[in-house]
């Protein structure tokens, strides 16, 4: 996916599925549906996996995790993502012979 935002000439970037919005929507589903196990074990995967990225990724501005955020910014990726530090990132990625 990387090497494509650099490919590419992306004007738009949507990532719906990864919004906080989304997070909460599941979880309001996960307690309607109190005893269906497979539905908890999927909140908690996909909680797990949107904190983990908010933590850890740093060529996204934390922000770009709403989908609000992204909306009010028309889903551009030149304000959703700081594009110096991906760039960096990719080179390193692809100097390594990962790509």
């Amino acid at each position: 996916m990387l090497w494509a935002f650099f490919e590419a000439d992306f004007k738009k970037i949507y990532l719906f599925l990864h919004s906080i919005e989304l997070v909460v929507l599941f979880w309001l589903i996960v307690m309607f549906f109190r005893n269906n196990m497979l539905l908890l074990g999927v909140a908690i995967g996909y909680t797990q996996h949107l904190l983990l990225d908010n933590l850890n990724n740093k060529i996204i501005s934390p922000f770009s995790y709403f989908l609000g955020y992204k909306v009010y910014h028309n889903f551009n990726p030149d304000k959703l993502f700081d594009k110096v530090k991906l760039k960096k990132m990719y080179e390193k990625i692809k100097k390594e012979g990962v790509l």
